[in-house]
């Protein structure tokens, strides 16, 4: 477990993670941009605001990704968003029946035999590697090469230039993978060879293999995985045995839907998905246990999934810990 106080890039992983949403129902839309715009320009000194978008919003195969940067210029930042469903429960849902979980490919950043991640996940960040700004054309990548290059070169008080990745459940999940991409390819093709890459990632399902998180942990030793822990989406796939108990009597309980779809697959998974198949990052450090909000006995199971996984709950959470500077 991470130690506490929580810090102004952690507000401002949280801040940046909920803009992502922003307009979600009408992506891509001049609309969706301007809003995205006014939320970054708003965002106050405790999140290290405000920032200004630089590249994107884009969106390829529902997924969305934005970048910003700081009023300082000293910080880049990347968010993503998964996409959009109509509630967390219906996420769950198709997590447990529908991503085919007990499928994994291998992962290419760097290229590994053992390093594997879910199928379905990786098929999603193929959209993050596919995505070009709307406007200039560039695609992620090649713009944080350039920016990240430049800001390097110009700046006399610090040795690395440092981007920020982050994103709430699905889009933490593809956080965690465009953070490892990233640190592989950025040194490419004459990019910047001393980038510091901080990932904060939110309420995410486990991207990979026990593999995955050990590399992902010895490349990014000051990185933060928060989680509510009766939060059911980060149970998934590694914890996945405890989601069946996740919201204790007088809460709502998944058995008492035994015999539905998402049961059924649940209890199909938990034995076939244990260590090491599935390991979620920041074994050792990092992982900052939220205070979330209290169980509603009146809630339904899907009510209450919803409500403990929102962002916005994520991001009150965190407001309540005590504050320090970056």
């Amino acid at each position: 477990m991470a130690e506490l106080p929580i810090s102004t890039t952690a507000m401002a992983a949280v801040t940046l993670s909920s803009i992502a949403y922003t307009e979600g129902r009408g992506d891509g839309s001049a609309r969706q941009k301007a809003a995205i715009l006014e939320e970054l320009e708003n965002i106050g000194l405790h999140s290290d605001g405000p920032w200004s978008l630089v590249w994107g919003p884009s969106v390829c195969g529902g997924v969305l990704a934005l970048a910003a940067v700081n009023q300082s210029g000293s910080q880049f930042a990347v968010s993503i968003r998964g996409r959009i469903l109509t509630d967390s429960w219906s996420m769950l849902n198709g997590l447990l029946q529908h991503a085919d979980p007990l499928s994994q490919t291998e992962w290419h950043y760097p290229r590994s035999s053992d390093i594997m991640i879910a199928g379905g996940f990786a098929e999603s960040f193929h959209n993050i590697m596919a995505m070009t700004d709307p406007l200039t054309g560039w695609s992620l990548l090649d713009f944080l090469r350039s920016s990240l290059k430049q800001t390097t070169k110009q700046s006399t008080k610090q040795a690395n230039a440092e981007l920020l990745v982050t994103g709430h459940s699905l889009g933490g999940t593809m956080a965690a993978m465009a953070a490892l991409w990233l640190h592989d390819q950025l040194p490419r093709a004459g990019g910047p060879e001393n980038v510091r890459i901080v990932p904060h990632v939110f309420a995410a399902p486990t991207a990979g293999n026990k593999a995955f998180a050990d590399r992902y942990d010895a490349v990014f030793p000051e990185s933060f995985r928060y989680v509510n822990p009766i939060d059911p989406i980060p149970m998934v796939y590694g914890g996945i045995s405890h989601l069946i108990d996740c919201f204790p009597e007088p809460g709502p309980q998944l058995r008492s839907q035994a015999g539905s779809p998402a049961y059924d697959s649940l209890c199909m998974l938990a034995p076939m998905l244990a260590t090491p198949t599935y390991v979620h990052t920041n074994q050792r450090r990092g992982t900052v246990v939220l205070p979330g909000v209290d169980v509603s006995p009146e809630h339904t199971f899907a009510q209450e999934v919803t409500t403990q996984h929102s962002v916005f709950t994520y991001a009150q959470a965190l407001g309540r810990v005590e504050m320090v500077s970056a």
